[in-house]
C-alpha cells in the first residue's frame, strides 16, 4: 500500500481525514519554525525545551486538577456497559459541587521590552 492511499479499513490503516490532518500539523510546525528563524538564525540555541513544557502545563493545570479531583471525592458515575463499570464513591470524603475550583487567570497583554546589548 503506499503512502498516500486513503482508506478508512478496520486493518490498521490510517483514514484520510487523519493524513489530511497530519499535514496539516506538519505545516503548522514548519511555518512556526521558519518565524522563530526569520527573528533570531541561532534559535535553537536560545530555546529552552522546560519553558515549553512548563507552558503546556500550566495551560493543562486547570483539567488535569479537576479530573483528579474527580479521582478523590465523592463523586461515581454507572455505564451502560458492565455492573463494574464506574468510578467507586470513597466512603467519606467531599463532594465535588463542594471544593473551590481555580478560577481561570484574565489574558494580560504584554509589551515586550528590548534587550539592551
Amino acid at each position: 500500500m503506499k503512502e498516500t492511499a486513503t482508506t478508512n479499513g478496520p486493518k490498521g490503516t490510517v483514514s484520510g481525514k487523519t493524513q489530511e490532518s497530519l499535514v496539516l500539523l506538519e505545516r503548522g510546525m514548519e511555518q512556526l519554525r521558519d518565524n522563530v528563524k526569520n527573528v533570531n538564525k541561532d534559535y535553537l540555541d536560545e530555546i529552552d525545551m522546560r519553558t515549553l513544557l512548563t507552558t503546556q502545563y500550566a495551560q493543562d493545570f486547570e483539567t488535569i486538577s479537576k479530573e483528579s479531583l474527580k479521582r478523590t471525592t465523592k463523586w461515581g458515575a454507572k455505564y451502560f456497559t458492565l455492573e463494574k463499570s464506574y468510578y467507586p464513591v470513597p466512603k467519606s470524603g467531599v463532594e465535588l459541587r463542594d471544593v473551590d475550583l481555580m478560577k481561570a487567570l484574565q489574558l494580560v497583554t504584554l509589551i515586550p521590552t528590548l534587550r539592551q546589548p
